[in-house]
């Protein structure tokens, strides 16, 4: 079995909240304080599904793994719920290089059936976007140990304590989304947290759900 061996620290936003700050941000931004009460226990609920719904959304939040690979594995299980990979380099023990191209899973399994004779890795596979799970899978069977590099979109835990700081580049639009369904509930105007919600998500979705450039780690 494939074992991470070195996990780099994740990326630290230009700026940080913490799930405190954003739960302050949302419960200051509605005007009903009255109506409000029969609803405070939302606002959390609401900050953390808009978290894990924006993630989800932008594949925004990155990690880098330094993977061992044995011979003959062909499947690297993560301790994170993987939502896309974005790059797997693998390196033999001369130091070489080789960058492994993306396939489908069905693709994937169409060439296992075809022959499982151990080689040099060339592709790589997930089951699917819409499911977010755990398993990469490389093809052909690796005829000799690697060393891995893969890098990969995650989608985090739901952050529990208000010290938790959240992993998104602009937490701001955690802020915006959770404040306009709050705002739904009571009835007060959304139209301007929902156009700069809208403006985020689409800057987010541009920067990170491009083909990534590829440099050897």
């Amino acid at each position: 079995m494939p074992i991470i061996i070195e996990e780099e620290a994740p990326v630290t936003p230009p700026f940080s909240l913490t799930f405190g700050n954003l739960k302050d941000l949302v419960y200051g931004s509605l005007k009903n304080k009255t109506a409000l009460e029969a609803h405070s226990n939302l606002i959390g609920e609401f900050v953390n599904g808009a978290y894990q719904d924006i993630v989800r959304q932008t594949h925004s939040v990155l990690k880098k793994l330094t993977v061992s690979i044995p011979k003959s594995d062909n499947d690297l299980t993560l301790t994170d719920t993987l939502l896309f990979v974005r790059s797997f380099y693998i390196v033999d023990s001369d130091g070489h290089y080789k960058r492994l191209k993306r396939i489908l899973y069905h693709d994937y399994l169409d060439r296992m059936n075809q022959s499982t004779q151990e080689s040099t890795p060339e592709y790589y596979t997930w089951k699917g976007i819409k499911t977010p799970q755990d398993i990469i899978y490389i093809y052909p069977k690796p005829s000799q140990a690697f060393t891995g590099y893969v890098e990969i979109a995650h989608l985090p835990t739901k952050m529990t304590s208000d010290a938790t700081e959240c992993l998104l580049p602009n937490p701001l639009i955690i802020y915006y989304q959770a404040a306009v369904e709050m705002k739904r509930i009571l009835n007060e105007p959304t139209a301007s947290l929902e156009a700069d919600r809208q403006r985020s998500i689409a800057k987010l979705m541009f920067e990170y759900r491009q083909e990534p450039s590829y440099s050897i780690p």
